[in-house]
């Protein structure tokens, strides 16, 4: 009788284990932005990430409450517990998760550069997505 209740018992994994570590929302129309992902799904630890094109993806936004705006803005990552990493915080995450690139992940954490580097990221974004609007359909990539 006990082996029977013992082999009627499914062993689950907990929810977390089937989330992604984190999700990463981007610009798929930016070029550079693009290329950057590219190269980043190509590594090893890439599988723990979900990618999410903004463009492809608009009701995922509404779902996450992110607008489309602010996504387009600046760089959003979600954690598997729900915490947004916005702009250098994000590419740190996503660091810390890709092998190649888990060191700088460490050491952008352990010397607090995320702040003094988000400073400068958040003027680059600005320019990126001027730049952008100004060249129109000629910066998106080819279908």
């Amino acid at each position: 009788m006990v082996a029977w209740v013992h082999s009627c018992v499914q062993v689950r994994k907990p929810m977390s284990q089937y989330l992604p570590e984190l999700t990463v929302f981007f610009d798929g129309v930016c070029p550079m932005c693009s290329r950057e992902i590219a190269h980043y799904r190509n590594l090893p630890g890439a599988e723990k990430i979900e990618w999410v094109n903004i463009y492809q993806a608009k009701e995922r936004l509404e779902q996450e409450g992110l607008s489309f705006d602010d996504a387009l803005a600046l760089f959003h990552v979600r954690d598997r517990q729900g915490r947004w990493h916005i702009g250098v915080p994000g590419f740190i995450a996503v660091w810390s998760v890709l092998r190649p690139y888990r060191a700088l992940g460490w050491l952008c954490r352990t010397l607090r550069l995320g702040g003094p580097l988000n400073f400068f990221y958040v003027r680059f974004a600005k320019w990126r997505l001027q730049r952008q609007q100004r060249c129109g359909d000629q910066c998106a990539p080819p279908k």
